[in-house]
């Protein structure tokens, strides 16, 4: 970074516990030595007082301030840190992530900017194989829809402070701070950041690397850190509440699962909670006929709505009750497979297509007037699973290429979720007409048929079946 920028432009902030190499690595990736950068480290009394000290000796051009709040957590630090900044940018690290080579060179062409927060694409590594890894998926897809589409989630969704250039100036004049908390304390800094922001500015340009480890905050699940999180987010959804931005509400589907491991005393509360202020539409045994048989073909599928309609759902998750593998997706966020981002397949041509269909013997002949063989000796192969929640969660990984479902008789409880999983993943999703299903009923009234899959075989499939 040259001297030629403005003094005090920047002011970094880092919270530290217990990690002073990986704090060094970071450091040394940061302009330091120069005089318009200030770096402040905030320790959380860390238990490794003499090494930090000799750190504090080796940088010297670097702020170290110790968190004397009283309350322990990033958060208390963070908020030390900004009471102590002069930049006029906020730049925000974590002590065990770094920056990238050439990072301040690409930072510095945004400083003169007249928006108040300028968004970053991150990456991501396993600290243990230096791999890349999956945790900046979710907002280098937000700043792709934001730069491609004009999506202005990436305000309310980006909720992590790091890569990202805010304003100290909008952080002072809205009082914005840091939840004091153990677990999540940067969601709703990053919610009100993205919110009161004037102006906001998305780039390709990468400038940080985020790192995964086990035990860290980011996959530990203690119950002090579940609740943490728990209350964090519900703080979130009463502030979108408030702005009448319900659209955006974080879906508590998530936290329904994970609370299952706390009793089930702690599940009903989050459940009863979750149904308290929006729709939750479940089914807590599809494939039913499998499961009192024993076939291992079932699911618990739930998921999660503002509104009546298909376009209100804005989270689903589906359990595989067999295989323990857990889907789940939230509107704009992509679609995961136990913690890992899934899309459907890339299969083109029918006769390679794996596609499940589901009938009833009963009602065969009419089936067919709908489903012909014509239809049915184009495909690749055939599967028949029993459970229509499991066959859209296949579509989404990219299992399965295609579901056919023209029964007329399922009905939301049995794909509301694979609804949203399988259009987070890449696929589409229309009724038996090849309607689009958003303005639909979630009501259990209404009994639909429903055709998914990959988007390439949309079409042929609608010119083979319309042709009947």
């Amino acid at each position: 970074m040259k001297n030629k920028i403005d003094k005090k432009k920047l002011s970094i902030i880092i919270p530290h516990y217990n990690s002073l190499k990986k704090l060094e690595r970071l450091i040394k990736t940061i302009p330091y030595k120069n005089k318009d950068v200030e770096v402040i480290v905030v320790d959380d009394n860390s238990e490794d007082k003499i090494e930090y000290e000799l750190l504090k000796e080796k940088y010297k051009e670097i702020i170290f301030l110790k968190n004397i709040s009283g309350i322990k957590g990033a958060g208390a630090s963070r908020n030390i840190g900004l009471q102590n900044s002069k930049g006029e940018w906020l730049l925000f690290a974590d002590a065990d992530d770094f920056f990238l080579e050439n990072a301040f060179e690409k930072i510095e062409r945004y400083l003169n900017n007249k928006e108040d927060i300028i968004f970053f694409t991150p990456t991501s590594m396993y600290e243990d194989t230096k791999k890349k890894a999956e945790r900046h998926l979710m907002y280098e897809n937000l700043v792709e829809k934001y730069l491609i589409k004009g999506n202005i989630g990436i305000r309310y969704f980006y909720m992590v402070p790091w890569s990202k250039l805010i304003k100290r100036n909008l952080v002072e004049k809205k009082n914005i701070k840091f939840d004091e908390v153990i677990a999540s304390n940067d969601i709703n800094f990053s919610l009100k950041t993205g919110f009161y922001a004037n102006s906001i500015k998305g780039t390709r340009d990468q400038i940080y690397c985020v790192t995964k480890n086990k035990g860290s905050l980011t996959t530990s699940v203690s119950k002090e850190i579940f609740d943490s999180r728990y209350e964090a987010v519900k703080r979130y959804n009463d502030f979108l509440k408030e702005k009448k931005l319900t659209t955006y509400q974080s879906p508590m589907i998530d936290f329904i699962f994970m609370s299952r491991r706390y009793g089930y005393k702690e599940m009903f509360k989050v459940l009863l909670e979750s149904l308290s202020k929006n729709y939750i539409i479940i089914d807590p045994i599809d494939g039913s006929t499998n499961a009192a048989r024993g076939i291992p073909m079932s699911c618990i599928s739930i998921a999660y709505s503002t509104g009546s309609r298909f376009s209100d759902v804005v989270g689903g998750i589906i359990l595989n009750i067999t295989t323990g593998d857990e889907y789940i997706a939230e509107l704009d966020n992509g679609a995961f497979l136990n913690g890992e981002p899934i899309g459907v397949s890339e299969i083109a041509e029918l006769n390679q297509a794996v596609v499940a269909i589901a009938f009833k013997p009963q009602i065969l002949d009419k089936t067919l007037e709908k489903l012909p063989l014509q239809f049915l000796r184009k495909c690749g192969k055939l599967r028949m699973f029993g459970s229509c929640a499991l066959d859209c969660a296949f579509v989404s990984q990219g299992a399965l290429d295609l579901y056919v479902d023209l029964r007329e008789s399922i009905r939301s409880v049995d794909f509301a979720a694979g609804y949203i999983i399988v259009k987070e993943a890449g696929g589409f999703f229309t009724d038996g007409n090849y309607q689009s299903l958003e303005n639909q009923s979630l009501f259990l009234d209404h009994r639909y048929s429903i055709i998914l899959g990959v988007k390439t075989l949309e079409n042929p499939v609608k010119n083979l079946l319309g042709k009947v």
